[in-house]
């Protein structure tokens, strides 16, 4: 009687590079997008590969194959060359004034005694807060947290998240002067970047405590906000956002996508017009969704060429459809700017 055939189960290692490859898979619109995008086979195949990682997976195709850690070379060789244009993107990121501008900023706040050690950046959704919040993280080593609705009443839960961002131990401590005094103490011996995501929630006590870290710490602070959330809590907090104001030393405001901006989201001879496929994308991107429209419209064409307006316009809908069933709701852009 023949043997039966063990049922193939991944390694450690090996169940980490296909979750890997599903995580990217999930940026893109659709699990044919992405194979069409990055691999040499078709979308049956993948989905018979990546059922081995669901619990009651009964045979993977890994089970049909004689060779499944050829398989396993193959895929692993699909990550890094999909890592590898990643790395690429990152650097074009660069080029984006917006980013240039911040980076050049928090630099210049390197080594200045005086407390105008902050950068704002303020952006409509999908502006590019949080994707240059990691950049900094990768590039300059800064410290990210999230701001959040509690920090507009809370100096506990304010100094208790920045400790945690910042890897400072307070135990069971919950006086906030005695917190103030470890984070002072800890970022005086230390260089530190502390970039704040999300900062459309601070209140007049979180305003208190960003001043205070700039008069008694040599940090350089980066807030990224949104137009109208950062001019309701400069109207609502007008004593501590003045403080704040004083203490800033340059605020970038994404005023404008440029066709040049969105070219630097697609491969040379994407488009059969380049310039008017970039300017229809840069138009459509400011109105709603900026980078972020930008970078679903990407997916969208991934891996095609010499693409015509008809399909960008198609690709540009699919990308709002996407963005509106997400819960993103289109921005107004003419709002009042405070300093």
């Amino acid at each position: 009687m023949p043997e039966a055939k063990t049922k193939w189960t991944p390694d450690p290692e090996q169940r980490e590079l296909l979750q890997s490859l599903k995580a990217e898979q999930d940026k893109f619109p659709s699990a044919a997008k992405f194979v069409a995008a990055h691999l040499p086979f078709g979308e049956a195949k993948w989905s018979r590969i990546i059922s081995v990682l669901e619990p009651a997976n009964k045979e993977s195709y890994f089970d049909m194959v004689e060779e499944p850690d050829g398989v396993i070379e193959q895929l692993t060789l699909i990550l890094r060359e999909l890592r590898t244009e990643q790395v690429r993107e990152k650097v074009d990121i660069i080029k984006l004034p917006c980013l240039r501008a911040v980076v050049q900023s928090i630099r210049e706040c390197k080594g200045v005694t005086s407390p105008e050690r902050i950068t704002k950046y303020i952006a409509q959704p999908g502006g590019g807060k949080s994707m240059i919040c990691q950049y900094l993280r990768t590039e300059l080593s800064a410290t990210v947290v999230e701001v959040r609705p509690s920090w507009k009443t809370s100096s506990f839960i304010t100094w208790k998240d920045i400790c945690k961002a910042l890897k400072v131990r307070i135990g069971s401590e919950n006086d906030p002067s005695v917190i103030e005094d470890t984070v002072v103490e800890y970022a005086c011996k230390r260089s530190i970047i502390l970039a704040m995501d999300e900062g459309e929630y601070f209140g007049a006590c979180s305003l208190d405590i960003l001043k205070r870290l700039l008069n008694r710490t040599p940090m350089r602070l980066f807030i990224a906000a949104i137009g109208q959330a950062h001019d309701k809590w400069n109207y609502y907090f007008p004593m501590q956002a003045e403080q704040i104001s004083r203490r800033t030393h340059a605020t970038i405001e994404l005023l404008n996508i440029s066709p040049k901006d969105a070219g630097l989201f697609f491969p040379q001879g994407q488009f059969k017009d380049e310039d008017e496929a970039l300017g229809l994308i840069a138009s459509d991107a400011f109105t709603f969704g900026a980078f972020s429209l930008i970078r679903r419209v990407g997916a969208e064409l991934k891996g095609l060429e010499r693409v015509g307006n008809d399909e960008v316009a198609k690709a540009i809908a699919s990308a709002r459809k996407q963005m509106l069933r997400g819960g993103m709701m289109p921005q107004v852009t003419n709002f009042r700017r405070a300093n």
